[in-house]
């Protein structure tokens, strides 16, 4: 059961990262860069090649197990926000072809980690499993939003909260996700 609900959260936190950046991704495109224009192109595009992180997913899943997938892209989430943060504190405005990358790479981890959390979170679940996955859902989207909403208001012409806010919740997930581990090898 401790499984269960550590997997929750960290599939709470996951959704929070996705539900903060779309609420803040037009307006930072439209206010940050100026591409107000042209952001359905890049957002369509964007979320056409994130497709490609299930199939990947699917076929590395397999080599490494769900936990070391999910806790590797949530590392790699945290230094990758952390580096473009640090590029992007004193001039936001010039770095929109680095802003695009991680874009892709946050739209690219929900591919690799929400099915494999949803999974690891109905492992002990199986004699209940149509139940648990409508909490397990309803939760996770329910929390999620409440999370990302003040994010959202943290929105200040530039990508700089919406970046701060994945590595925080990043890192609580990568602890959560520690727990999981922990808990599954004891």
């Amino acid at each position: 059961m401790r499984v269960c609900g550590a997997a929750i959260i960290v599939q709470t936190l996951v959704m929070a990262m996705l539900f903060a950046t779309l609420t803040m991704i037009q307006p930072i495109y439209d206010v940050g860069y100026g591409a107000a224009d042209t952001f359905h192109w890049y957002f369509g595009g964007i979320a056409l090649l994130s497709a490609s992180a299930s199939l990947l997913n699917a076929r590395i899943v397999v080599r490494v197990g769900m936990q070391a997938v999910v806790t590797w892209t949530l590392g790699c989430q945290v230094v990758l926000s952390s580096i473009l943060l640090a590029l992007l504190w004193n001039d936001s405005s010039s770095h929109f072809y680095i802003f695009l990358v991680w874009q892709l790479f946050l739209f690219c981890q929900a591919g690799l980690t929400v099915g494999n959390l949803n999974a690891i979170a109905m492992e002990p679940m199986g004699h209940i499993a149509g139940m648990a996955a409508s909490v397990v859902g309803s939760v996770s989207t329910v929390v999620a939003a409440m999370i990302a909403s003040p994010i959202g208001l943290l929105f200040d012409g530039t990508p700089r909260p919406l970046m701060g806010s994945i590595i925080v919740l990043g890192i609580a997930a990568i602890f959560m996700m520690r727990g999981i581990n922990a808990a599954t090898k004891a």
